[in-house]
């Protein structure tokens, strides 16, 4: 990566904070097993008592002395050993293809392929330098920190995806390769649109792209996950159970409904927003910003997130909603959230034929339905 504090870098940089609120089947000990929740965050380097300039300069150093790896559609730069870059460089190359998979041009459109550079350390220590993090829970919960500098048009420049040690120690190879999918939707979304959207839409959208059918050709519709209404194929998606509180062998030997990756259903995937239905009952409104950031919800808000995405798309297509997307895309800055939503309000009518109010209650039944089944 070029160093970031030259005369030529834009001074405004835009830090997004999906929250990758997924359990992930995970070798621990003997055999895969369920863990707590994953974030992927944006650090707020000035927060923790970190300049940018500072960061940035870090960065850079640490880059020109790490190995580094390439692939067709990436750059692997990390201190892990060998056969660990090896695996993250054909991960990433994947995320790249399925983010521009998803992602297709327009007619007489041109759009850069997406490459993605990945920064691999080796230990909790370089992790916290390179994205200004500190405590034990940057160490325990967040899975990869993307951040990079921004233009004038809000679009992100040159994104960098920062991975946990610890955390991706302990994911299985499925799991890596969903927080590299994840993150490859990010960096795709902040490259082509730029601003800021509901957080509810991007973390949705994201966790959808992940999911989609790795073997389907560039440009073909997605297949939607099981409970949509749309068959997919055994190999659709790469499944995970937030906060599950079953056992490793129930998440492997379920009889499935709906077959996904790794064994899993829809049900076991949406655990969390699940069972708050039959405890709590359904929600009452699309997932809110601060569902995001708080401990004991955000596992369902980004369960509730996919399956609102997956509905849109089962409902009006993936090129609808990727146009909703872009109509639901504000300059970021002070009140930003607030006019995405106000944005997303315009698009449900202007680019779907419908109204936050009926999305809401289609959600909500999808939600139900799930509960009871």
């Amino acid at each position: 990566m070029a160093d970031m504090t030259s005369a030529r870098r834009p001074r405004r940089r835009q830090v997004v904070g999906p929250v990758i609120g997924l359990v992930l089947l995970a070798s621990s000990g003997g055999g895969p097993g369920p863990h707590a929740p994953l974030v992927s965050a944006r650090p707020s380097p000035a927060g923790a008592g970190v300049s940018r300039v500072a960061l940035d300069r870090g960065v850079a150093a640490w880059e020109a002395r790490s190995p580094e790896a390439r692939g067709g559609r990436s750059r692997l730069i990390g201190t892990v050993d060998a056969v660990t870059r090896a695996g993250y460089v054909t991960e990433a190359d994947l995320a790249a293809r399925r983010a521009d998979a998803t992602w297709p041009p327009s007619p007489g459109e041109r759009i850069e392929p997406l490459t993605l550079t990945v920064l691999a350390p080796a230990t909790d220590e370089e992790f916290l330098a390179l994205t200004g993090l500190s405590g034990d829970g940057a160490r325990q919960r967040i899975a990869a920190v993307t951040d990079g500098p921004v233009g004038p048009t809000g679009r992100a420049l040159a994104d960098r995806i920062v991975l946990n040690p610890s955390a991706m120690d302990r994911l299985s190879p499925a799991g890596r390769a969903f927080v590299l999918r994840h993150e490859a939707a990010h960096v795709a979304l902040r490259a082509r649109l730029g601003g800021l959207q509901p957080r509810w839409l991007t973390e949705g959208y994201a966790d959808w792209v992940a999911y989609a059918d790795p073997a389907r050709a560039p440009g073909a519709d997605i297949v939607s996950l099981p409970g949509a209404g749309i068959a997919s194929p055994p190999d659709a998606g790469i499944a995970s159970a937030p906060g599950s509180a079953q056992p490793p062998d129930a998440l492997l030997d379920t009889p499935l409904d709906a077959p996904l990756d790794q064994g899993l259903t829809v049900h076991q995937v949406a655990v969390d927003a699940l069972a708050a239905v039959r405890s709590t009952g359904p929600p009452q409104h699309l997932p809110t910003s601060a569902e995001f950031d708080e401990a004991t919800s955000m596992a369902a808000a980004y369960q509730r997130s996919w399956l609102l995405v997956d509905l849109l798309v089962d409902r009006y297509g993936d090129a609808r909603v990727r146009a909703f997307l872009a109509a639901a895309t504000v300059p970021d800055g002070e009140g930003a959230r607030a006019a995405a939503d106000a944005a997303a309000d315009a698009a449900f009518v202007r680019v779907l034929g419908t109204s936050r109010t009926e999305v809401t209650r289609a959600w909500v039944d999808r939600l139900v339905a799930l509960a009871r089944s």
